[in-house]
């Protein structure tokens, strides 16, 4: 990679490793290296901008062909009536409390310690696509799949976590970390009296600790002006300037871990 003159890379760490240069591995993603695919951004992440234009806040069949490009595999081990989105998704988004959602709603504001706060208003929408009993296991409805439903809703809020960023913070090096994370979560909230359970069963606060110690708007400056060899372009934009334009913070993270 050419680095545009006086270009000083930025390092970041991710489940205890450290990435070098944040900015590159974004390219890296949209150039289709790695782990990365070119057509990822126009076929998951601008579909769904439209889509949030169109229907703000429904999950429809753009949705999930939206969430199976990026290898939701929706159908797959699904046992439950209809179809995932007939007989799952939509009828519970018609009891999900979307009214609950602020400007303030955040995944790096939703500080699990904070009883009653952007944490719990985080469990309200995401535990009720997946409740925890046995149905929703039951239908095939895995934790990555709603990850990568509800991102495209509110990609501000929901991580992309699917196991491939769970097995970078289960890793033996940084497990215990995590977890020694989750376990004074889970004491700060005791000590609150928080009357709901800490439910981050899925390590989400080792990765939200993670993104708040990221400078992503000096990352986003460096990947809106570096070259990439991706020949999209998305609303008149090459690749690169509209993802840094447009994409969450959430999902500059995902693109980044999925490098590792």
């Amino acid at each position: 990679m050419v680095m545009p003159a006086g270009r000083v890379p930025i390092p970041i760490r991710i489940a205890g490793q450290v990435v070098q240069d944040a900015a590159d591995e974004v390219i890296a993603y949209l150039e289709g290296r790695n782990h990365g695919t070119q057509n990822r951004i126009q076929d998951f992440d601008h579909a769904a901008y439209l889509g949030r234009l169109a229907t703000p806040l429904t999950i429809t069949t753009a949705t999930i062909n939206s969430a199976n490009k990026l290898r939701a595999q929706m159908g797959r081990n699904y046992t439950g009536p209809g179809t995932p989105l007939t007989g799952w998704l939509q009828p519970q988004q018609l009891t999900t409390p979307w009214n609950i959602l602020t400007t303030a709603h955040t995944f790096m504001n939703a500080d699990p310690s904070v009883c009653g706060g952007i944490y719990d208003d985080f469990c309200a929408i995401w535990y009720n696509f997946y409740p925890m009993h046995v149905q929703g296991r039951r239908n095939g409805i895995s934790t990555a799949k709603i990850n990568k439903v509800l991102h495209q809703l509110v990609p501000d809020f929901f991580p992309i976590v699917d196991s491939k960023v769970l097995n970078l913070y289960y890793n033996m090096p940084f497990q215990g970390a995590a977890r020694n994370i989750c376990a004074r979560v889970v004491a700060n909230r005791a000590n609150a009296g928080c009357a709901n359970p800490f439910n981050d069963g899925f390590l989400y606060e080792p990765i939200r600790q993670d993104m708040r110690n990221i400078n992503f708007t000096a990352i986003r400056q460096q990947v809106s002006v570096m070259p990439c060899n991706n020949s999209l372009l998305i609303a008149g934009q090459p690749a690169n300037v509209w993802a840094a334009a447009n994409l969450s913070d959430v999902r500059i993270f995902d693109m980044i871990a999925w490098q590792l």
